[in-house]
């Protein structure tokens, strides 16, 4: 399986007659846009703004951010489940538009929940630690957003109004993609597990790609449009990640769509493919509810780790939520038992000490534990704009605020690819 990404480069975003990308200046065509959007009939309207890198501005609340993306080869295969048939991807061409993102509010959200220091905020311009320029921390804070703020017919049910969320968020992207004709690609990546020296150790990831401690709703798409309530652990190709068949759920704020796009660390084995390791793919799993199921999915993603792949290491990482540490070790610790060494990415902290996390699940085994935890909480400056459902709600959030450094959305990734982490000694 061979992808090809051909990636053009945006540095700024502009309204325009026409949409078109130049000199990495991406022009949009806000109407043609906004009626692209408003084919989805739940929708009665939608508002677009326009936030450039580091901008004094804060996005808030924020349902989901992608990486604006279109299948060139196959055509028609964007977001399969979603936007259309189910469909195989991690193949063929992809356009994607690096430096811009699609960043998606959420207006359902009651504002009396909207805690500053648990906010599903986006700030540009306030670095969340002291002394550390706000782009060094904060992946999104250099990229140019495209901010839409949907409003739904009278009377749609919940669950619909999510999924016209999602819908909205994946049709802008693919729009804003296949709309210009950006002409020839600034760079090209190509990812193919090619084959490689037998010397080498062979490793999989294990992706817990989401905790039923949160449960999806019906109709909620994940992996190739399935809620995945009942996944039994399954062994994909790494593309697949990466191009668009697995999203982030409704509930989880902390994860953005665009992190799995651009997957840490998915990308980093590739990197060290066939020098260091030779990646052996990827097994996908879900933090379970009942004692039966855990044990089932233990099982079958173990054997999978070490029969199916025949790998010798494994790589872990775990769904937000502390219910998700215990699935997450109780497959590595199997897999250790198999013989197959693992390391494990903790990233939740259950009570004031940070440690805390590490003492959700007890294993000897389990010795080689990157810990991902809440940092310090900091004073957010005050912004000259806030994009936001409402103005009362813009209003309320512009002024400085204390965040929790590693809520601030782009700073804490629950796949490896955050820009700061402490470290406790």
């Amino acid at each position: 399986m061979r992808l090809q990404l051909q990636i053009h480069e945006v540095r700024r975003t502009a309204w325009a007659s026409q949409t078109r990308l130049a000199d990495g200046v991406l022009e949009i065509d806000c109407e043609a846009l906004r009626a692209a959007l408003l084919g989805d009939t739940r929708l009665t309207s939608v508002d677009l703004e326009l936030v450039q890198p580091g901008e004094s501005c804060r996005v808030l609340p924020v349902f989901d951010i992608l990486e604006p993306r279109c299948k060139i080869e196959p055509a028609g295969a964007d977001f399969p489940g979603v936007l259309g048939p189910v469909r195989s991807v991690g193949m063929g061409i992809t356009r994607v538009l690096r430096g811009a993102a699609v960043t998606i509010l959420n207006p359902d959200v009651n504002p009396d929940t909207l805690v500053p220091g648990r906010l599903p905020a986006l700030d540009l311009s306030g670095s969340p630690l002291p002394g550390v320029q706000v782009a060094e921390a904060n992946r999104y804070a250099s990229l140019a957003h495209v901010v839409v703020i949907p409003r739904f017919a009278r009377g749609l049910p919940a669950n619909d109004r999510l999924l016209a969320l999602r819908n909205a968020c994946l049709r802008a992207a693919a729009w804003l993609a296949r709309e210009p004709s950006p002409g020839e690609p600034a760079a090209e990546e190509t990812y193919e597990l090619t084959p490689c020296d037998h010397d080498l150790p062979r490793v999989a990831y294990v992706y817990q790609m989401h905790s039923h401690q949160r449960p999806t709703v019906p109709g909620e798409p994940l992996l190739y449009g399935d809620n995945c309530r009942y996944l039994l652990p399954t062994a994909i190709h790494p593309n697949e990640l990466l191009d668009g068949a697995l999203l982030r759920s409704y509930q989880t704020t902390t994860v953005q769509t665009y992190a799995i796009q651009n997957h840490a660390t998915v990308l980093d084995l590739y990197r060290r493919h066939g020098r260091e390791l030779s990646f052996a793919g990827v097994v996908v799993a879900v933090a379970n509810q009942l004692p039966e199921e855990k044990q089932r999915a233990t099982i079958l993603a173990a054997n999978i780790v070490r029969w199916g792949l025949q790998a010798q290491g494994a790589v872990f990482t775990k769904a937000p939520g502390g219910a998700a540490n215990v699935d997450m070790a109780m497959v590595a610790a199997r897999c250790e038992e198999l013989g197959v060494r693992t390391s494990v990415m903790v990233s939740e902290s259950s009570g004031d000490d940070p440690a805390d996390s590490f003492m959700l699940f007890n294993y000897p085994a389990l010795n080689a534990v990157v810990g991902i935890e809440p940092g310090p909480t900091a004073s957010l400056p005050a912004v000259e704009r806030v994009v936001a459902p409402s103005a009362a709600l813009a209003e309320r959030f512009q002024g400085e605020m204390p965040h929790g450094a590693f809520d601030n959305l782009g700073v804490r990734d629950y796949l490896g690819g955050g820009r700061v982490a402490p470290v406790l000694y």
